[in-house]
């Protein structure tokens, strides 16, 4: 990569990550996606994943699909109950509000210490689910997909999927970074249409 690239990366991605993302938890409220409201998970602040890509890294993004969090690249090992820790997701949380994420996503310990609500499909405990359970999570399912699309848009990005050189793999979390903030600068919100009760 040549030295101009570089430069304007950590420049971009240090610039962007000066911009405070987080809506006011009152904005949210008022402009909850009806498909939220009408699924149960009106109090919901944040949706989260951790995309692997060898390399983990944390994104949350609030109901209407904007991205508010871009962690930086830790190694695919860590936990996501640490790469939650370390990307201080908590100040995007209301105390008593909800977090979505998917049954994968282990942070069923992380939450209750922080005084929030894990909101993510039940997991197997009998050989079948119930019909209310198999309801619950295809609502959550079908609120939280806009994560894996808002995912699959930086991944997109030619960049992501070349080979790093091993020289350069110092600035990969500030590529990453600066993609995320691209695409919320550069495209309509990937989330539900805005419909309201």
């Amino acid at each position: 990569m040549q030295k101009n690239f570089i430069g304007w990366v950590i420049f971009l991605a240090t610039i962007f990550n000066e911009i405070y993302l987080k809506p006011a938890f009152g904005f949210l409220l008022k402009k909850i996606p009806k498909s939220f409201i009408e699924t149960g998970h009106g109090l919901t602040d944040f949706v989260v994943d951790a995309t692997e890509i060898n390399v983990k890294a944390l994104i949350g993004i609030s109901p209407h699909g904007g991205g508010i969090l871009s962690s930086e690249i830790y190694p695919g090992s860590i936990s996501d109950s640490e790469i939650t820790e370390k990307s201080n997701a908590t100040l995007y949380f209301k105390e008593e509000h909800e977090i979505m994420s998917h049954r994968g996503f282990s942070i069923q310990d992380f939450c209750p210490k922080k005084g929030i609500l894990l909101n993510r499909p039940k997991q197997k405990d009998s050989s079948q689910f119930s019909e209310q359970d198999i309801a619950k999570n295809f609502d959550i399912a079908a609120t939280r997909i806009y994560v894996e699309r808002f995912i699959g848009r930086i991944r997109n990005w030619g960049i992501m999927n070349t080979v790093w050189p091993i020289n350069q793999i110092d600035i990969l979390s500030s590529t990453w970074q600066m993609l995320c903030h691209i695409d919320n600068l550069t495209m309509e919100p990937i989330g539900p249409l805005i419909t309201f009760l």
